[in-house]
């Protein structure tokens, strides 16, 4: 067992601050806790995605990020990866991400988890995750064995 309690934060680089701010807190209600500048002007946000872990965005106009590019060509982090509470937020979620254009609503059911993918503005992917009731929180093991079902309409 570790001693760690999950991630804090992760670190992305936007070319648009306020677009990627907006995307998160419109779709997912993450809002922007805390905006900083250095001396030389460039800017952060960190966007709380809750459970105690954050957004840490970099603004760095005019640079091409490396999303969008095919999967494990994206740098040495490949997704980020959003926890849904319950199947009612997974729902909303998917809802809202889809009214913004950011995933065409496709559900893969692992039996252990849901599972939506989605690009925020900058086309860095996401998925959207809520784990079954009947398996424990971090039971990582059981995914392994899990049946891996069609993509599906949950309506």
């Amino acid at each position: 067992m570790t001693g760690l309690a999950g991630f804090h934060h992760v670190s992305v680089v936007t070319t648009d601050l306020e677009r990627l701010a907006d995307f998160y807190r419109e779709v997912f209600d993450a809002p922007v806790v805390l905006e900083s500048s250095d001396d030389s002007g460039l800017r952060s946000s960190v966007i709380d995605v809750g459970g105690g872990g954050f957004l840490h965005a970099h603004e760095a106009p005019g640079r091409s990020p490396l999303a969008g590019r095919p999967r494990y060509e994206r740098g040495p982090v490949d997704h980020v990866a959003l926890h849904a509470p319950t199947r009612e937020v997974f729902l909303e979620y998917r809802r809202r991400a889809m009214e913004a254009g950011a995933t065409d609503g496709r559900v893969r059911d692992f039996g252990a988890a849901w599972e939506l993918k989605f690009r925020d503005p900058d086309g860095t992917e996401g998925d959207l995750t809520w784990p079954a009731p009947h398996f424990p929180h971090g039971a990582v093991g059981h995914y392994e064995d899990a049946p891996i079902l069609p993509w599906s309409d949950t309506g």
